[in-house]
């Protein structure tokens, strides 16, 4: 489970024994170094992978790993490191490598937080250690606004651009981007500095979907790659394993829907068993569409809806097709439609759609009944 992402320069000049006093020279980056790791001591991941511009076959460290990592052990050590190179792979190659990252039933159930180390440009100035380039503020101007969320200007960066530029970071970014891939992120470029001729960026990509997605998304990745149901991870909130009530689990890809299923009652022991149940049946059992492939999971997108107990109706004026899911019912007979749905606007509409859902024509007695939900997504 990925919890979030950091774009990290790793000039060894930072480091006190190195930089022998210098390093207060980009003190607004040290200053931000400390406000992520920070960030990463709140996460407590379980695994710190790190991908470095520089790292080779050798199992030694390179300053690509150990100079970010000095700030990230000053606030927190209670993790497992995986060091990454690039091994000088096209940008799509590195963005497909993060998207495997994510996805890699080994961390499924691992707490994880990705770093992307590298500097920016490295021709700022006449006196940087490629000398200077006019293509390197261009270059930097450009990486940095990517990293406002737009991870598409990092692929559309020109292989001359990036050359002249002299870049560094280039491919362990693209890799973060698809780590992050089909997840919700708040951005936050915390620094940008250009001393030493060397652009120094720090950033951070938490990942903020509710607890609710992330288990849903656990469940039906955990089901799917493996076929195996899922545990319930230990840090479920005593919020989802204390409570009941009934849940649906809906997907979506490329804004269509690719499954929905869900309990109007809770029939297990907590909405934390009741949304890893649902999200499977909702990737497998849905006989509207074939189930799942591991190739779709990237760019899946979850909601989860609680729904409060349902209460009976006898009139379509207490109907609001925003605010209440409906139920009908004729005999053994039963259709339900969720609250606020694309491209249902009229109580009418919800009403037809749930009793052709049931089976129930158009005359026959029903039975009204509605319902709110708490949607996260």
């Amino acid at each position: 489970m990925i919890l979030a992402a950091f774009a990290l320069p790793h000039p060894p000049i930072i480091l006190p024994h190195i930089g022998k006093g210098r390093e207060k020279e980009i003190q607004a980056t040290i200053d931000a170094f400390d406000e992520c790791a920070r960030i990463i001591a709140q996460l407590k991941p379980d695994v710190i992978v790190v991908c470095s511009p520089h790292k080779t076959d050798s199992d030694e460290l390179d300053h690509g790993v150990t100079v970010p990592l000095y700030f990230v052990d000053k606030f927190y050590t209670d993790y497992d490191l995986i060091p990454l190179g690039i091994a000088g792979y096209s940008l799509q190659e590195n963005f497909d490598f993060g998207k495997q990252i994510a996805e890699h039933p080994d961390l499924s159930d691992k707490r994880v937080v990705f770093i992307a180390s590298g500097d920016l440009s490295h021709a700022l100035t006449v006196d940087a250690p490629c000398g200077f380039a006019e293509e390197g503020a261009l270059l930097d101007t450009e990486i940095t606004a990517a990293f406002g969320g737009d991870f598409e200007r990092l692929m559309r960066i020109p292989p001359e651009l990036a050359e002249a530029g002299k870049e560094c970071g280039l491919r362990p970014f693209v890799m973060m981007a698809g780590v992050l891939h089909g997840l919700k992120i708040t951005p936050k470029l915390h620094s940008y500095e250009g001393t030493f001729g060397v652009g120094y960026a720090v950033a951070s990509f938490v990942v903020n979907e509710s607890e609710h997605i992330r288990l849903a998304r656990h469940s039906l990745e955990h089901f799917v790659r493996t076929g195996k149901t899922a545990e319930l991870p230990v840090d479920v909130s005593a919020e989802l394993t204390s409570s009941q009530a009934g849940v649906f689990v809906c997907i979506k890809k490329h804004g269509q829907l690719r499954g929905c299923i869900g309990t109007i009652a809770p029939v297990t022991e907590s909405i934390a068993h009741e949304i890893l149940r649902n999200a499977v049946s909702a990737a497998c059992e849905d006989p509207r569409f074939p189930p799942v492939s591991e190739s779709e999971l990237a760019d899946l997108v979850y909601t989860v809806d609680l729904l409060a107990p349902p209460e009976p109706i006898d009139s379509l004026e207490m109907l609001d097709v925003k605010r209440y899911g409906v139920i009908v019912t004729s005999g053994y007979r039963r259709g339900l439609l969720l609250p606020n749905l694309d491209g249902v606007d009229t109580i009418d509409e919800q009403l037809g759609i749930a009793m052709q859902k049931a089976g129930i024509r158009e005359g026959e007695p029903v039975q009204l009944e509605r319902f709110e939900v708490k949607r996260y997504e």
